[in-house]
């Protein structure tokens, strides 16, 4: 259906992600970190970005307004821990976003989000996740 990049420092979490999405006919493309992960949604052009908990709490704010930058405004959704050190919702909303989710989420519903912000034909989109 869509290319998705995936960007988290977890690697377990990149791996559940990758395969969530594949089960639901996406081609999933996954990165480790934020200069990369740039890189590659540069010559990928993916449909979706998934950014996830990088190494710094301000490196995926800057990442998801860079990747902004690029081209395009992008459709935001911010699915974030639930508990202390999580994304406020307000700063979610800061960066445009359009919906907010808590982790962990309900395959189903991400799911859903993912195939209604891909539908709207949008170019490249964030989803943010934050542990």
């Amino acid at each position: 259906m869509a290319k998705v990049l995936v960007v988290d420092k977890d690697g377990a979490f990149l791996e559940q992600v990758k395969e969530l999405l594949a089960r639901a006919g996406h081609e999933a493309l996954t990165c480790g970190e934020g200069e990369a992960a740039l890189a590659l949604a540069q010559e990928a052009v993916p449909a979706l970005v998934v950014l996830g908990t990088l190494a710094g709490r301000q490196e995926a704010p800057d990442l998801c307004r860079r990747l902004k930058g690029e081209g395009g405004r992008p459709a935001v959704v911010v699915v974030d821990e639930r508990g202390p050190g999580g994304w406020p919702a307000d700063e979610g909303k800061a960066m445009e976003a359009e919906e907010y989710l808590c982790r962990p989420f309900e395959e189903s519903v991400f799911l859903a989000i993912v195939d209604e912000v891909v539908q709207r034909g949008q170019p490249a989109k964030e989803v943010l996740f934050a542990q």
